[in-house]
């Protein structure tokens, strides 16, 4: 501690450059845009920089350029695993005992410490849906060194020599080389430039276990007590990295959302969705004229992703149309069940066309949980089970929509809509979601004909549980709309 404390003291200049980086990287915020998060994919990376050896009892390491090359794959919109490789060299900068090199780039005696290292990295992504997102990095591996006495100062990318000796923090004649366990730690900034570019920049402090031998070469000429052992190694880098099958057609070759691919979840509901198909009817929302309701395939202009409300154009709903693919004929013999009426042989009038009532749907009481309990409702659409996070209504629910809109026809009143949540999450934004999932089924009901006067959405959040949002079946209740008659 007391060396360190030494050190900073000599060359304060060294660590104001790294906390800079590291500044810039913790300060990144989100910028406008959406990234594309390349889950489930390889990506390819360029990186370059300056790094320095550091943690010695000396500073006698100036600083020098690095290339490393690494293979990424996607796990997550977090979370990212990669292969890295890196190499480079670090120079002498001192020519007198004791001085201290800090981060220049001067370049004294011929010594090089040329530098290999294999990394196994996971990288974090903080907020993976801006464009901008701030990154924190681990690795672990192993960095491999020797010091060579070179010909002349410009050695270029690969210098060539041969190894020298030099000595050991216990006074002992060694090799200068060594192969050293390493652990690895980072801030950075991830930024997409386009779909299948990102750029990178951060700061890396890599611990270097176990050295004991002066990795900067200076015992060879000045003895025994300048061993310069450092044991860590920092740097900045800037990285370029290629997501290949990024660029919008999902590997197929088919841009945007007319591939009709599943993406990886783009709204952080934990959900994969189509591409472009907000309400996964199958219709991309480029086409969609209603992108959040589910087209209901009842085989009447199916193509333009709208559930039809009255398809032979009477204006009787066919929820309570009996015949909804013939319209109605209004000569004053019952006109209000959507069924043409049928002249006998004589003229007169002959029974119109009828079809079984509809039914009221069973009502489905919510569970009596312990306080808070939710208010009565008349009947709870238990199907519409929202997956975390979204509100979107998919086409399997409409049969259930049908049947309450169709009681809700037969019942005077004012209609409330209560969308609830489960526990997981903010309880604002979950009371934002639970209002935006109750206005989902109101706008179901409006377009199988009942009045928007009628219909108030109630967002209650996370308040009015009916099960246990401790397990997943629970928070599955939880995630539902109740129906109440404002009688």
């Amino acid at each position: 501690m007391f060396r360190m404390s030494e050190r900073i003291r000599r060359s304060p200049h060294r660590l104001a450059a790294l906390a800079a980086i590291l500044g810039l990287a913790a300060a990144g915020t989100p910028a406008a845009g959406t990234i594309d998060v390349p889950v489930r994919r390889w990506g390819l990376g360029l990186e370059g920089g300056v790094m320095k050896l550091q943690e010695g009892a000396w500073d006698y390491a100036a600083a020098d350029q690095f290339g490393r090359v690494r293979l990424s794959r996607g796990l997550s919109r977090h979370w990212t695993v990669g292969a890295a490789w890196l190499f480079g060299h670090t120079r002498t900068g001192v020519v007198e005992r004791g001085a201290a090199a800090g981060w220049s780039f001067a370049s004294e005696p011929p010594y090089r410490t040329l530098i290999s290292q294999p990394m196994l990295e996971i990288e974090h992504r903080l907020t993976p849906g801006a464009r901008v997102s701030p990154l924190l990095t681990a690795g672990l591996g192993v960095t491999s060194w020797r010091v060579i006495r070179t010909g002349s100062e410009d050695v270029g990318w690969f210098p060539e020599g041969e190894t020298i000796s030099g000595y050991d923090l216990d006074g002992n004649l060694v090799e200068l080389s060594a192969t050293c366990p390493t652990f690895s730690f980072g801030l950075g900034l991830d930024v997409m430039v386009t779909r299948s570019l990102h750029v990178g920049l951060g700061a890396r402090y890599q611990v270097l276990t176990g050295n004991d031998r002066d990795n900067v070469g200076m015992s060879d000429r000045w003895g025994a007590e300048h061993v310069d052992a450092n044991t860590a190694l920092a740097g900045a880098w800037a990285a370029l990295t290629w997501w290949p099958g990024s660029s919008g057609t999902h590997g197929d070759n088919r841009p945007g959302n007319r591939d009709r691919r599943p993406e990886p979840d783009n709204d952080s509901d934990r959900v994969r969705e189509r591409a472009g198909d907000r309400d996964g009817d199958g219709v991309p929302d480029d086409r969609d004229l209603c992108p959040n309701l589910a087209e209901d395939f009842d085989g009447f202009e199916d193509a333009d992703g709208c559930p039809d409300r009255d398809n032979d154009g009477d204006n009787i709903p066919d929820l309570r149309d009996r015949c909804p693919d013939q319209p109605e004929d209004i000569d004053g013999d019952a006109d209000s069940d959507g069924c043409p009426d049928v002249d006998d042989a004589t003229g007169a009038k002959a029974a119109p066309v009828t079809a079984p009532a509809t039914p009221a749907p069973t009502l489905a009481a919510p569970t009596a949980p312990s306080p808070p309990s939710p208010p009565p409702a008349d009947f709870v659409l238990e199907g519409v089970a929202f997956a975390s996070g979204s509100a979107i209504l998919g086409a399997e629910v409409r049969p259930q929509l049908e049947e309450a809109a169709a009681w809700l026809a037969g019942e005077p009143g004012q209609v409330e809509i209560r969308g609830h949540t489960d526990a997981a999450g903010n309880a604002e934004n979950n009371r934002a979601l639970s209002l935006r999932r109750a206005q989902a089924v109101r706008d179901a009901f409006v377009r199988m004909g009942l009045p928007l006067a009628r219909l108030t959405a109630v967002g209650a959040g996370q308040d009015e549980p009916v099960a246990d949002n401790a397990t997943p079946a629970g928070r599955a209740r939880n995630r539902r709309v109740e129906i109440r008659l404002l009688r």
